[in-house]
C-alpha cells in the first residue's frame, strides 16, 4: 500500500545508511508497519508495528518519519526521502507530513 525509502550519506564520515518503511493491511484487518534499516552492503534488523486503525498507523508513520528526518543532530548527516511508492488510492499528504517539499520525481 505505501513504501517509503530514506537515505543518509556522508562519504567523509563513512556514513551510507538506508531506511525503509512499508505500510500494509494484514489478513486480520490490522495495519502493519515494517521498518528495515541497513548500512551499505549489510543486512540490518527489521521491526514490526501493528495498529488497529488507519489513523493510528498514520500517527505512527508521522512519528517515525519526524524522528528519522531530524536524526542529523546525532549522526551529523541527515536522512532524506529518496523514493515513495503507493497505491493510487493513497493520499500521500495524510501519511507524509513533508510531502509538499519533496522532489516530486521520486514519487510513485
Amino acid at each position: 500500500m505505501l513504501s517509503i525509502q530514506l537515505h543518509a550519506q556522508n562519504l567523509e564520515k563513512n556514513i551510507n545508511r538506508f531506511y525503509g518503511l512499508r505500510v500494509t493491511k494484514n489478513l486480520f484487518g490490522a495495519w502493519t508497519i515494517t521498518i528495515q534499516y541497513t548500512q551499505f552492503r549489510t543486512r540490518g534488523p527489521t521491526k514490526l508495528f501493528f495498529c488497529d486503525t488507519v489513523d493510528e498507523a498514520k500517527l505512527r508513520v508521522h512519528l517515525i518519519l519526524k524522528r528519522r528526518l531530524n536524526y542529523n543532530r546525532r549522526m551529523e548527516c541527515e536522512y532524506r526521502i529518496v523514493h515513495v511508492d503507493s497505491d493510487p488510492s493513497v493520499i500521500l499528504e495524510e501519511w507524509i507530513p513533508e510531502f509538499q517539499t519533496l522532489n516530486q520525481e521520486n514519487i510513485r
